[in-house]
């Protein structure tokens, strides 16, 4: 049949629809066990479908030590309070996992993702075994914090793709909340028989809630229309028990309208937008609600010669934290108590920023700058009542912060070499109904980058950044590391040295108040000097399938649980 061939070859030809891959990434001390992050995927798709699994699990078992210097200043009289910690063991597991379905096709995305979040603290930052000097007394101190929550969350979304570039996106995720935590402090004169009994509180906290949002979007002459609508409901469920005893039950809501323009003209694009929210809350009898206007302008221009320019700027507001509305007071310690304040109002802010940047074949600049001013926000106060410190929360008069800083990546040599500089400047000032406190701080942020072949060479270093919030100043931490790899097509090896130029590894908090000033000081030897190892790989079999990505993301992590620690 075929010109007398003397054997005839069938070719059946089936086209693969299926595939997917296997990926991980692992980071573990190795002269020093209590460091790890572990983090392993895996996607299988078939046709247009696919189904996909994220695990990564953090943790720390590590030793603090801790010091406090404390004032506290009675109408007739000043303690001071000088304590030393011993080391004290920090230990906790953060665990998240997620189990997720996508279909995307001419149609739309269709996803829906079921997540879990596990956190863990047996021994919790804050605990310490310290000796307090006061005068010519000296005290035995022993604060111990553990906490765990339980956070799964069902989270469904969808993209409808209309007729002439039209797209609607739907988003809907639903969480509970389970929290559980047991404090015990306790402070006794070292030679007396006669101390005070220890403080013990202990919480248990449900939290329900749903966040819809939905946003539709679609081209208006030149330019695009984009409007949409956000809600969250949240009911609340808290049991304090202890030395004090309260249960705290509260229905919140917040509500967001928007609607923007965007148009491009030639080098030049503008953004208008104009919005509306909403926020209200119940405790009890009492109830509340705010209106917050919420303008946005984004304005960008692609100037010739590689330059670009772009101011945005917006007014926004915020509603108290569950924590901080709570009807409850939980013990600090003999001299202190926190305290939430049921009639917080949400604050407004306004931002303004500007962004310039020029860039050639070997160097990139970019400047920033921003301003915020937070109207009526929710900061700190401290009360002197019943011979006790109140720390509580109120609407101050004004906040503001000032961020200058500045990115520069220069390329001596081709993509073999990148070195990046980011030097930066905060200042805030802090007025208070009571108080101004002001600060600034000056920083750095480098690295330099050396890649040649399959093989990585890498050094980093941060100064610490502060942070000023109401009367609370935060002093983090300062890094720096060095660190040599090697890149494989499947698989990558990196051998890091985690403060290899220092012995002690610190962060810390200073409270400015005029009544009870304090400062907090955290330091360890066991992050400084820590060789770790990074162990990396992507296993790819079949047919891969480019899954939609979510135009809109939403979660809720705030159990609402107010904290009588230091």
């Amino acid at each position: 049949r075929y010109g007398g061939a003397a054997a005839v070859l069938d070719y059946i030809i089936k086209k693969k629809e299926s595939g997917g891959n296997v990926a991980g990434d692992f980071t573990n001390g190795i002269t020093h066990l209590g460091y790890g992050q572990y983090n392993l995927s895996a996607k299988y798709n078939w046709k247009k479908s696919a189904i996909s699994t994220v695990a990564s699990w953090q943790r720390r078992d590590l030793e603090w030590t801790r010091e406090n210097y404390e004032d506290f200043v009675y109408p007739d009289y000043t303690i001071h309070n000088k304590e030393l910690g011993a080391p004290t063991k920090v230990k906790f597991d953060y665990m998240n996992f997620v189990l997720n379905y996508n279909r995307t096709d001419e149609r739309g995305v269709f996803n829906v993702a079921l997540r879990n979040r596990y956190d863990d603290k047996p021994n919790a930052v804050t605990d310490r075994s310290s000796t307090l000097y006061q005068g010519d007394k000296i005290y035995s101190v022993s604060d111990k914090l553990q906490e765990r929550s339980y956070i799964p969350s069902l989270d469904i979304y969808y993209q409808l793709n209309l007729k002439n570039d039209q797209y609607l996106y739907f988003d809907i995720v639903g969480t509970y909340i389970n929290s559980r935590s047991n404090r015990q402090y306790s402070m006794a004169e070292i030679g007396s028989v006669d101390n005070t009994p220890a403080i013990i509180s202990q919480t248990e906290g449900d939290k329900y809630s749903i966040i819809g949002e939905a946003i539709y979007e679609r081209p208006l002459g030149k330019g695009k229309m984009t409007t949409g609508f956000k809600h969250t409901q949240a009911y609340m469920n808290n049991v304090y028990d202890g030395n004090i005893s309260s249960k705290v039950s509260m229905n919140t809501a917040e509500s967001y309208l928007f609607a923007e323009y965007n148009q491009k003209i030639d080098r030049f694009t503008y953004t208008l937008g104009v919005g509306g929210m909403r926020t209200w809350y119940q405790q009890g009898d009492l109830s509340q609600e705010k209106y917050i206007l919420r303008p946005t302008i984004t304005l960008s221009y692609n100037a010739p010669k590689n330059f670009y320019f772009r101011y945005r700027g917006y007014m926004s507001g915020y509603s108290p934290s569950l924590s901080e509305l709570s009807d409850v007071t939980q013990e600090i310690d003999i001299y202190q108590i926190r305290r939430g304040n049921p009639n917080l109002h949400s604050a407004t802010y306004v931002s303004n920023s500007l962004t310039a940047s020029w860039k050639c074949k070997y160097v990139n600049i970019e400047m920033y700058g921003r301003h915020i001013y937070d109207h009526k926000p929710i900061m700190e106060e401290t009360l002197f009542e019943n011979e006790r410190f109140v720390r509580t929360m109120a609407n101050q008069k004004g906040f503001h912060r000032l961020n200058f800083e500045s990115t520069i990546q220069i390329y001596p040599w081709k993509e073999y070499i990148m070195i990046k500089l980011n030097p930066f400047f905060n200042r805030y000032i802090s007025n208070g109904n009571t108080y101004t406190h002001t600060h600034s701080n000056f920083g750095f942020r480098g690295s330099i980058i050396g890649k040649y072949k399959k093989w990585i060479a890498m050094a980093e270093m941060n100064t610490s950044s502060h942070d000023l919030w109401g009367e609370t100043l935060s002093r983090g931490e300062a890094l720096h590391s060095i660190a040599v790899g090697y890149n494989h097509d499947k698989f990558s090896i990196q051998g890091m040295i985690l403060n290899p130029f220092t012995k002690r590894y610190e962060q810390g908090v200073d409270n400015l108040s005029a009544l009870a000033p304090n400062r907090q000081l955290a330091h360890s030897t066991q992050l400084s000097q820590i060789v770790m190892l990074n162990v990396s790989f992507n296993l790819v079999f079949g047919k891969q399938h480019n899954s939609g990505r979510k135009k809109i993301n939403n979660n809720d992590t705030d159990s609402g649980i107010l904290s009588g620690t230091k």
